[in-house]
């Protein structure tokens, strides 16, 4: 997965239409503090990338590192790299 295709994804759930539309998103952006996701939000980001195929359950951690976009994105570039 390319970082543009996840900050696309990360964007697409973001539930604030205005913080959508013009934040820009980089590695240290948190997903909580920064994009105001909530349960909701997240519960839609996980479901995206299960269904591209990202086992996220698989990934050391990966719980604890979900709310840095850079964390995230490092973590399923450890998935690929052992798939």
């Amino acid at each position: 997965m390319q970082w543009e295709h996840l900050v696309d994804m990360i964007r697409a759930n973001i539930p604030d239409y205005e913080v959508r539309k013009y934040i820009d998103i980089d590695e240290n952006t948190k997903l909580i503090e920064d994009l105001d996701y909530d349960s909701l939000a997240i519960m839609s980001l996980l479901s995206m990338l299960e269904e591209i195929g990202i086992e996220y359950t698989r990934i050391h951690n990966f719980f604890s590192r979900f709310n840095i976009c850079g964390e995230i994105y490092e973590g399923i570039c450890e998935l690929k790299t052992t798939d």
